[in-house]
């Protein structure tokens, strides 16, 4: 995660427009209440998504009953 993070943050060091795309499997990330398990991999992922102003989109199913995100389906 350590790595994926100083990539993103090199990529997000601009005025324009960042859109991050793609299934991070991180489904413990509670995009809701802004909230995830204090470890290394989410409680860093979502730091890094608030400091730089990214949300979760996806608010509904995407394959059956599965959800890109966490909280509440």
């Amino acid at each position: 995660m350590v790595l994926l993070i100083e990539c993103l943050d090199y990529l997000c060091d601009t005025r324009d427009t960042v859109v991050l795309v793609g299934d991070l499997n991180l489904p413990n990330i509670d995009w809701f209440l802004l909230d995830s398990p204090a470890d290394n991999i989410h409680s860093v992922f979502l730091e890094f998504c608030t400091e730089f102003g990214l949300y979760q989109f996806v608010d509904s199913a995407t394959r059956e009953n599965h959800i890109l995100q966490g909280g509440p389906n």
